[in-house]
């Protein structure tokens, strides 16, 4: 039976309301922060592997679940071994736009051109977000009145070599190690309406279509309290090996 544009009306906005409802579920009180820990790879040695797998951990992860959060991560691979030249290896973007509630979640990609070569790679990092702050945020971002959103590059260098040590996440978040992983860290300081977008009736201010005042972070990252098990690790492993095999990116709760 065939669905009427009037009905895919009704339900897209049921499902919009549930999503915005959830996340003032929570009740964030701002200013907050959002962190980004690059919890794999880290600036270290690894032996190839099959399935190597790219792990991002999200802190407050509900903060980026608000409507017009728009949280995009992609990465970029290069071979670093010549440092005048980075020779492009592979690309991909985090899947990030599915709900995901909790308060730390794991972005998990992977990728088989790294299951056999050895040489120095360099992964970076793209972030880009919406931010409706008048200034730009740091020197790292930028913003524009079109596009109002910033974007953050970080980069790490790592190392393949077939006689080095297998790819460990677990210990990657160990207390003797954890304090090295990259971490952006976001700092939100309210919502405010999107230019051009009309309310929704009914619903209070926090839950309406807004869009995050982003500022300079007031507070450093605190990468040690990401912390992966190996039943976690094992999940990560397995969506791993899927990514590799040509599914898109997913990700987990923590």
């Amino acid at each position: 039976m065939a669905v009427s544009e009037s009905s895919k009306f009704v339900v897209g906005g049921v499902l919009q309301l549930a999503k915005v409802s959830a996340v003032a579920a929570h009740g964030p009180q701002y200013p907050t922060t959002l962190e980004l820990d690059i919890v794999f790879p880290r600036n270290d040695t690894y032996t190839p592997v099959d399935a190597f797998s790219l792990v991002i951990a999200i802190q407050n992860n509900f903060v980026s679940q608000c409507p017009e959060f728009d949280l995009f991560v992609a990465w970029v691979i290069f071979n670093a071994d010549d440092q005048s030249i980075l020779e492009f290896v592979d690309s991909r973007s985090f899947k990030t736009q599915q709900p995901a509630y909790e308060n730390q979640r794991y972005l998990v990609s992977a990728r088989t051109q790294l299951n056999s070569a050895e040489g120095r790679l360099a992964f970076h990092r793209y972030l880009d977000v919406n931010n409706c702050s008048i200034t730009d945020v740091n020197a790292n971002s930028t913003y524009t009145v079109d596009a109002p959103s910033i974007k953050y590059i970080n980069s790490t260098y790592f190392t393949l070599q077939n006689t080095a040590q297998l790819s460990d996440p677990v210990a990657a978040t160990s207390p003797g190690t954890c304090a090295f992983l990259a971490a952006p860290v976001l700092n939100i300081t309210g919502y405010t309406p999107r230019p051009g977008v009309s309310s929704i009736p009914r619903l209070p201010p926090e839950e309406q279509l807004q869009c995050p005042i982003l500022r300079n972070a007031i507070v450093s990252p605190t990468p040690c309290s990401v912390r992966l098990n190996q039943t976690q690790e094992g999940g990560i492993a397995a969506s791993a090996t899927v990514v590799a095999c040509g599914e898109w990116s997913t990700d987990h709760s923590g």
